[in-house]
């Protein structure tokens, strides 16, 4: 029995494969999903404990051992609280604990 894959996009196909031969590929390609290869971080000095890290499992064991994170960590939060912020300063953002703060100190202040 022949293994088929077969792919979809906008009710036209763009892929099919049987038994691990590709038929058709119509897909384009996209840089953004592409595999690379990524080579290990150099060899720096803890701040914290003076240790030698060596490598991304060493500085994950040591990250753990020591209860901390990489900033890097924190990329989406941050893009996601610009976002929001932005929308703040543009008046888009419309939030009924805010108005409410706001109508409140007007309110104090008059």
């Amino acid at each position: 029995m022949a293994r088929l894959k077969i792919r979809w996009s906008n009710n036209e196909e763009v892929y099919r494969e049987e038994d691990g031969v590709v038929l058709l590929d119509k897909r384009e390609f996209d840089a953004n999903h592409a595999y690379h290869i990524m080579g290990d971080i150099e060899s720096f000095v803890s701040p914290i404990d003076r240790t030698i890290i060596h490598g991304r499992s060493t500085l994950r064991e040591h990250n753990k051992r020591h209860d901390v994170t990489n900033a890097s960590d924190f990329t989406e939060t941050w893009a996601k609280a610009e976002k929001k912020r932005e929308k703040i300063r543009s008046g888009e953002f419309e939030s009924k604990s805010m108005r409410e703060s706001i109508i409140r100190e007007y309110e104090r202040r008059s």
